[in-house]
């Protein structure tokens, strides 16, 4: 599967493949020969398993390596790490744990646009929710 494919080829790969099942359960019970028919024209365009499964697991990757600036976008706003940290069934410090990380790993990479200073300011502005 071409990991270029964007969100929404990837949400939508993977939901009808997950979706795969239930056309499957239809078409081994029509109640009509509609039914039927629908059941097999949507399994013709649906994904294997194997690809549904590759596409949620390469959407899962990119939302959670873009977690980090939403992260720091929510603190700026006002919420704080324990809220965050709630939000992602995380504790504090493991919330600060993976935002440290994903802004080491945008500096270690020299990422074009990346802003060190406020990547970080949220980081200072916030240290004492790390005790929580």
């Amino acid at each position: 599967m071409n990991e270029l494919l964007n969100e929404r080829e990837l949400l939508a790969t993977w939901s009808q493949g997950a979706g795969r099942d239930l056309w499957l359960k239809v078409l081994a019970n029509p109640h009509t020969d509609a039914g039927a028919g629908l059941a097999r024209r949507e399994l013709a365009d649906c994904p294997s398993s194997l690809e549904a499964l590759t596409a949620n697991a390469a959407l899962v990757a990119h939302l959670i390596g873009c977690r980090w600036y939403v992260m720091r976008d929510a603190i700026e706003a006002g919420a704080t790490w324990q809220q965050v940290a709630d939000t992602l069934h995380l504790t504090v410090p493991e919330a600060l744990n993976y935002y440290r990380a994903a802004i080491a790993e945008q500096e270690r990479h020299d990422v074009p646009g990346h802003d060190t200073a406020r990547a970080r300011a949220v980081l200072d502005s916030h240290e004492g929710d790390e005790a929580r």
